[in-house]
């Protein structure tokens, strides 16, 4: 993690070089346009740095299947939607005159906190903790009966997940309010982790494979396995930006963004776990084989995001 941190850091630090080199470059060859009134040369030529807090939504297909030699292959797949809340940072640069429409170049860098639970893309008969119960009113325990018996391969995304972009803002006034459409090209990081479930129980009295008898008793085998892989995506996005008002120095806006990911690498996860069984009645190693469970897991290759937010910008008169 402090790794991928580092190479963030590094793309962040880039980025901002980018922009400056642009901006300083802006700085020489701005000016007003003839007959353009709308703004002081100084504002034209000045940074605008900004902070935003804003709630996001995720939408992505997953695709999963889990197989044993014991229950067999089980395949699914789910549209997943969640939710959270996040922060950006944004710095736009002077304005671009020789661009039409003399767009400013922006810069933005996202956290957000992502609220997914677990979501069983996958899912056979009730996997959990296995557990051999006496049917009531009876002296009997059949294997049918036991609970924690299916199979399952669940996915979430992690809470965390980073983003950033790169973009040109065009400044309109219709009906004499601020209008800034914000065309990007986005870069997302996510992590998602796969869990692998499975519980079975099989009797230990060959003459009688029915029942966990109170002599031999059954052998069970529960599986609780994890892997995490992480995923990075480009794509573009669009920001419509509102200004609502002014506080000395400080600019309040809202706005409402869209972003569309192409998954970049392997979009592929496969986990492999190998389990022993035991007998019930004294928690001792079965002679019985040990079983392997693979899940896998696939994230599809577009995925999308929106929010909705409020921005504080510095920006002098």
């Amino acid at each position: 993690m402090r790794a991928r941190l580092r190479t963030l850091r590094r793309g962040a630090g880039l980025l901002i070089a980018a922009l400056v080199a642009t901006a300083a470059r802006a700085q020489e060859i701005d000016a007003l346009a003839p007959g353009d009134g709308a703004a002081a040369p100084g504002a034209q030529r000045s940074w605008i740095p900004g902070v935003a807090f804003l709630g996001v939504g995720l939408v992505e297909e997953r695709e999963a299947s889990v197989s044993s030699d014991v229950r067999g292959t089980f395949a699914g797949a789910t549209r997943a939607v969640s939710g959270g809340f996040g922060g950006s940072l944004e710095l736009s640069g002077p304005i671009l005159a020789p661009i039409p429409g003399r767009p400013r170049l922006f810069a933005h860098a996202d956290v957000s906190y992502l609220l997914d639970p677990e979501e069983p893309v996958v899912n056979e008969g009730a996997p959990g903790l296995v557990e051999v119960q006496v049917v009531q009113g009876t002296n009997q325990r059949p294997v049918a009966g036991v609970q924690g018996r299916g199979s399952a391969t669940r996915v979430e995304t992690q809470p965390l997940v980073l983003g950033a972009g790169l973009g040109l803002s065009f400044e309109l006034h219709p009906w004499e309010r601020r209008v800034r459409l914000k065309p990007s090209l986005e870069w997302q990081w996510q992590e998602d982790l796969v869990t692998s479930l499975f519980g079975e129980a099989e009797s230990e009295n060959p003459a009688d494979p029915v029942r966990c008898d109170f002599v031999s008793g059954c052998r069970t085998l529960s599986i609780l396995a994890d892997k995490a892989q992480d995923f990075h995506a480009l794509g573009a996005g669009l920001e419509v930006e509102l200004d609502t008002g002014r506080l000395g120095d400080f600019v309040f806006s809202v706005f409402a963004s869209s972003q569309t990911y192409r998954v970049l690498g392997d979009r592929r996860l496969e986990l492999t776990t190998v389990g022993s069984w035991v007998r019930e009645l004294d928690g001792q190693p079965s002679a019985r084989a040990p079983t392997a469970l693979t899940s896998t897991y696939e994230h599809e290759l577009w995925h999308y995001r929106f929010g909705v937010g409020m921005r504080i910008l510095w920006r002098p008169e």
